[in-house]
């Protein structure tokens, strides 16, 4: 029986998703390096790869010529959102048979409450093994998982031994599992960040702990008070229940840069893919929304968001993307590279209860719904890679 003395959580993160789906809808990838990649090969980014890539040095938000550069053998794959989405919900139902409290983080990751189920499954290692067991027999695919007495030491835990890994770091094994490894499997902590640490004498968990919390505070405000309170294990949030999360408010899509981009025909690219993401996963739910905002992260780390709301509900594309590359804003990307982008939708309505039409209908708008469909409707039966909007291809600029 775990130290907790009070709550245990488990994180579950389920291993390399998109790649290990590929994978497994495409035998003879299997075994073999894979990038998920957004736009073509000489410009595009790294969305994941599988861990076969990342033996020879590729890593998610890596252009995609530096991971052919590294691994030239490696296959290219655009990715499909839908059938991502379609495992993601498949995952989550066999997460809900063993206890409602699930908190999904993101596509691929989600928090489980399961203290309510130890009177059933005493030992928290044998529940998690059930877990892993349930999710690759049923979905296919692999997972790690990590056992904590809070959510933050969780997710710790669940990074310490992937792929396929079970790890525990209660209370009593903070100071063998934890204490020495760098301040890098910190949640939060970026090269930025590292570096601001490394200049401050902090290179392990250790040293952070036992740095006094002025000195961390002066250099990274919140952010290091957060940091150093987290590493001791105060972290006291609560895994929500599931039926909290049914009505969602918002949803997005980021992607992070493993080397800072200012690109900006690149940046538009991946703005096209993120919001293409965002347009299928509002039609899939039957919603719209009425506020389209971009978060731009730039190599110090800086972060604005910025948002622009539409008079009517929408899941268009064009309409989603057109608005999130206006609000880009250029002047900085030119002298500030960027390191993220995201977009998301929030203000969300269900399309159906819109109780007023517009009087005059515009043809064009009809058109681009009739093809929106047709498109999602190709992707349904053969996969997201089917179509591939031009946009995402970007071409090679005249010499």
């Amino acid at each position: 029986m775990d130290d907790s003395g009070g709550r245990v959580i488990l994180h579950v993160d389920m291993d390399a998703f998109y790649a290990q789906i590929e994978q497994l809808h495409h035998p003879e990838l299997r075994g073999k390096p894979v990038l998920v990649g957004l736009g073509d090969r000489r410009r595009g980014v790294v969305t994941t790869c599988s861990y076969e890539a990342r033996a020879f040095g590729v890593r998610s938000g890596m252009p995609i010529g530096t991971a052919l550069q590294l691994c030239p053998q490696a296959e290219l794959v655009p990715g499909a959102m839908d059938a991502y989405v379609r495992y993601s919900e498949r995952i989550r139902a066999v997460f809900e048979r063993f206890t409602p409290f699930v908190e999904p983080t993101s596509i691929d990751e989600a928090f489980l409450d399961i203290t309510d189920r130890l009177g059933v499954h005493p030992q928290p290692l044998d529940l998690a093994r059930q877990i892993k067991s349930e999710v690759r027999r049923e979905v296919g695919l692999t997972c790690s998982i990590g056992i904590s007495f809070n959510k933050y030491m969780a997710k710790i835990a669940s990074g310490l031994n992937k792929p396929d890994g079970l790890t525990t770091l209660w209370q009593s094994e903070i100071a063998e599992k934890l204490m020495p490894l760098s301040v890098r499997c910190l949640i939060g902590v970026g090269p930025a960040t590292e570096t601001v640490l490394a200049n401050l004498g902090i290179y392990t968990v250790n040293d952070l702990v036992k740095t006094s919390i002025n000195t961390i505070r002066s250099k990274l405000g919140q952010v290091g008070e957060h940091l150093r309170s987290s590493a001791l294990g105060e972290d006291d949030s609560p895994v929500r229940h599931i039926k909290e999360l049914r009505e969602e408010k918002s949803m997005s899509h980021e992607q992070t840069f493993e080397h800072d981009i200012s690109d900006p025909e690149l940046l538009d690219s991946v703005i096209l893919q993120l919001a293409d993401m965002l347009s299928s996963r509002l039609k899939r739910r039957r919603l719209g929304c009425r506020t389209v905002t971009l978060k731009v992260r730039f190599s110090d780390f800086a972060t604005i968001s910025r948002g622009r709301s539409t008079s009517e509900p929408t899941d268009d594309l064009n309409v989603i993307s057109e608005i999130a590359r206006e609000l880009l804003p250029r002047e900085s990307v030119c002298s500030n590279r960027v390191r993220l982008l995201g977009v998301r939708a929030s203000q969300l309505i269900k399309m159906a209860d819109r109780t007023q039409m517009s009087l005059f209908v515009d043809p064009e708008e009809t058109r681009r719904r009739a093809a929106d469909g047709a498109v999602n409707l190709i992707r349904s039966k053969y996969g997201r890679e089917a179509v591939v909007r031009a946009g995402t291809l970007i071409r090679s600029k005249a010499k």
